[in-house]
């Protein structure tokens, strides 16, 4: 009972003084009752998972109880999510800073991404300590559900913890860290020191963006990395070296090759985030959480399903009459489709010299196009021809 509704009941019996309970009678009560409910809770949680599993055989659940028979960890996933998995398990999202349930469990789902570029759900998880042990557990629970297949990369906060389990348990996974949190922890002991305007910082903030983002291979960071520190006398500082000493965990330049789609921030984990908050409040049960949960999930079918008839029934208008566009009509989802159209309008901006015959391709920007995203810089391309392979310094093609 809260101290506004003591007051109203106090109201109700004429005055406070004549109320038959003082106020820390109503918290004790209320104290009590969250203790039997919270009992109860588990139970009807429990029950809950065997009626989906009647609804849906491949639905898995698991969990482990601790000394005083409380729910310690608990994980789940429906067979939808199981299936997805099977062919969306190129990148995973994996965070436990979302919200934390009336038993101070911090949540932990599993995040993917499908092929509309939606945000899908492969499972959740509830751990009362997030100790290596625990995401152990929670992680070879996972990997059980998922017929002991890794992700191929995954992406999370920065938790030592965290990481250790994923080196046990993930062992063929390539993990990289959120750039946002490394750099929201970095603003801690930085104040606003990278986003400052005026005083010559906006300069140093775009110079520090440019040697994180247009960086394509760990010596170009690595170049960049020493001429920024030189021109803003920047060697000594600790700060600097702490993010140069994790480089190897967050810089892009060191995952060229592998799958982060649209990963660079946590905008999709927040954009899941926010979905979390919008239909679950944390102070309800473990059961309005999980029963909460499979509604999110139904909206994700719906969306799904929205793009699959967008991909069927609407025929997009070409933009150019280049035959690859007509080609790649029939292999990407329209949603996909439209993002590639922006990348075909966009090379229009570059032209073609053939270096040391037919193997090395430069491609070169037109000097007077305006706003190009990578300035005047010139990629590198080497062909072969014979087996149809290409490689290329930016490696969009791979990481997005």
């Amino acid at each position: 009972m809260t101290t506004r509704a003591y007051q109203i009941m106090a109201e109700l019996y004429g005055g406070i003084e004549n109320c038959l309970y003082t106020e820390g009678d109503a918290k004790n009560l209320r104290v009590e009752y969250r203790a039997e409910y919270r009992g109860k809770d588990v139970k009807a949680t429990l029950e809950y998972f065997e009626e989906l599993k009647k609804e849906d055989p491949e639905f898995y659940y698991s969990y482990t109880l601790d000394e005083f028979d409380r729910v310690e960890n608990l994980f789940w996933v429906d067979g939808a999510a199981r299936r997805a998995y099977e062919l969306y398990s190129d990148c995973l999202s994996f965070d436990t800073t979302y919200l934390t349930n009336a038993y101070n469990m911090p949540c932990a789902p599993f995040i993917g991404i499908d092929k509309n570029s939606i945000t899908i759900q492969l499972g959740c998880g509830f751990l009362r300590n997030e100790k290596t042990e625990g995401f152990v557990w929670l992680f070879t629970e996972f990997k059980k559900a998922m017929g002991s297949k890794d992700p191929a990369n995954i992406i999370t906060n920065q938790d030592i913890a965290m990481k250790a389990a994923i080196v046990e348990v993930f062992v063929s996974s390539v993990h990289r860290n959120y750039r946002w949190h490394i750099m929201e922890n970095a603003r801690k002991t930085m104040g606003p020191f990278l986003d400052s305007k005026g005083d010559g910082k906006q300069e140093l903030a775009d110079d520090f963006k440019d040697c994180i983002d247009n960086s394509f291979t760990p010596a170009e960071f690595e170049q960049k990395w020493q001429a920024f520190l030189d021109k803003y006398e920047l060697n000594n500082d600790e700060r600097f070296q702490h993010l140069y000493d994790m480089r190897h965990c967050w810089i892009p330049a060191y995952f060229m090759h592998c799958f982060f789609p649209f990963l660079q921030t946590t905008a999709r984990s927040e954009g899941f985030n926010a979905i979390l908050k919008r239909y679950v409040n944390p102070k309800n049960s473990m059961l309005n959480f999980v029963q909460q949960y499979k509604k999110i999930q139904q909206r994700i079918f719906s969306k799904q399903d929205l793009q699959e008839a967008a991909t069927a029934t609407k025929v997009p208008r070409y933009l150019t009459g280049h035959p690859m566009e007509h080609q790649m009509k029939k292999a990407y989802t329209r949603r996909l489709f439209n993002v590639f159209q922006h990348e075909l309008q966009l090379s229009s901006s570059y032209y073609v010299v053939h270096v040391e015959g037919d193997d090395l391709i430069d491609v070169v920007p037109y000097r007077r196009c305006p706003d190009l995203l990578y300035g005047t810089r010139t990629f590198r391309v080497t062909s072969f021809r014979v087996e149809g392979l290409y490689s290329y310094t930016c490696c969009k093609f791979d990481r997005y």
